[in-house]
């Protein structure tokens, strides 16, 4: 798509979804909000998820090709370039692999902390982390959201 394809139909978006939002307050839906609509499947609602959905894909497709801090509309008359090539952290790459020198330390350290007697999993991230120490390039150990800080801070909790 050109930069002038992809500015009219979110042109053409904008007007449906003015339309769609005079129809949500006709019908009394005025006041509803964005979560409480993408729960319900009635024709309004379907509607409104389909012109998101559209909306997300054109300004998703806008990033990928001028990259971060790109403009709701795109500038005239400029070249549109193909996409940009994203680096995708290490977390997000499974074919990215330890090398086996990396690999040897992770399972060298898992083998030993599991005849202590630690469960595997611990066994595991203890070999991670003493990987990274190492000089590794492991991925980070993945951020947890606890669902009572208490049971991580315990007395200490706020």
């Amino acid at each position: 798509m050109t930069a002038g394809e992809i500015n009219r139909e979110l042109d053409s978006l904008d007007k449906q979804r003015s339309k769609l939002n005079d129809e949500f307050i006709e019908a009394g839906r005025g006041s509803e909000t964005v979560n409480e609509t993408w729960k319900k499947n009635d024709p309004l609602a379907l509607r409104y998820k389909a012109l998101s959905n559209r909306r997300s894909d054109l300004q998703n497709e806008i990033h990928a090709r001028m990259g971060p801090g790109a403009p709701s509309r795109l500038p005239k008359g400029r070249f549109f370039g193909p996409r940009k090539r994203m680096e995708i952290p290490m977390q997000q790459n499974p074919r990215r692999r330890l090398s086996k020198k990396c690999q040897g330390i992770v399972s060298r350290v898992a083998a030993s902390e599991q005849r202590k007697g630690v469960p595997q999993k611990q066994a595991v991230a203890i070999g991670y982390s003493k990987a990274r120490k190492a000089g590794c390039r492991v991925p980070p150990p993945p951020r947890r959201l606890l669902e009572n800080p208490g049971q991580f801070w315990g007395k200490y909790s706020l």
